[in-house]
């Protein structure tokens, strides 16, 4: 199941590539907007370690899940994503949680759109941010026959320390040295996941969350 949003990246897409990834242990379709700007093995096995800690819902590895997730945001993105989830409470009610249903995340297909550096000038430093959409879908652990949502998230994200860039230099020049890691600067979800938070208080009235 592919969502209609994506079939028009899937239109503009010249490389699409679909192989087994050894790290991940599973098939993923990458489509790259550029063939001078594609992802590599490595940048697309970090970014859906991002995806699966942020979004797997296992009461076994939740808070592994979520500080397996933030070692990849960016200090605002990562004090946005509390003042907005309450990970403190949220997290430990949700493993005191006796109707919340769990579930794996499987990442099914990516679409890189590329990378840029991003100055107010020409003439002065930049910031590296590369675009980049993951498709996923949940994996029901509890219950077994529970429903498979199709979700997917825009990443704004670059490598590890790729800022202040100088004006001479573009992306070319900065992606054959820059860092494995990534760091991810905004989390964009375009078909949401029920809250958390919804899912405590409809738990609260008897009803099972997904």
């Amino acid at each position: 199941m592919t969502l209609p949003f994506f079939r028009l990246l899937a239109a503009i897409a010249i490389l699409a590539v679909t192989f087994p990834n050894t790290a991940l242990g599973q098939s993923l379709t990458v489509e790259n907007a550029s063939s001078n700007d594609r992802l590599t093995t490595i940048q697309q096995t970090e970014l859906v370690r991002y995806v699966q800690g942020r979004y797997r819902r296992v009461k076994a590895t939740i808070e592994q899940d979520r500080a397996q997730a933030r070692h990849y945001l960016t200090a605002e993105a990562w004090s946005e994503y509390t003042d907005k989830f309450h990970p403190q409470s949220a997290l430990p009610d949700f493993k005191r949680c006796t109707t919340c249903a769990e579930f794996g995340i499987h990442v099914t297909h990516m679409w890189n759109l590329g990378c840029s550096i991003i100055r107010l000038s020409m003439h002065e430093p930049g910031d590296m941010h590369c675009d980049t959409i993951v498709e996923f879908q949940t994996v029901p652990i509890t219950p077994a026959n529970g429903p498979v949502q199709v979700m997917a998230s825009r990443l704004d994200w670059r490598p590890r320390g790729a800022v202040s860039i100088p004006p001479y230099e573009d992306v070319a020049d900065v992606m054959p040295n820059a860092s494995h890691d990534i760091e991810i600067m905004e989390d964009e979800r375009q078909v949401q996941q029920r809250p958390l938070g919804t899912c405590l208080s409809n738990a609260a009235n008897g009803t099972i969350c997904h």
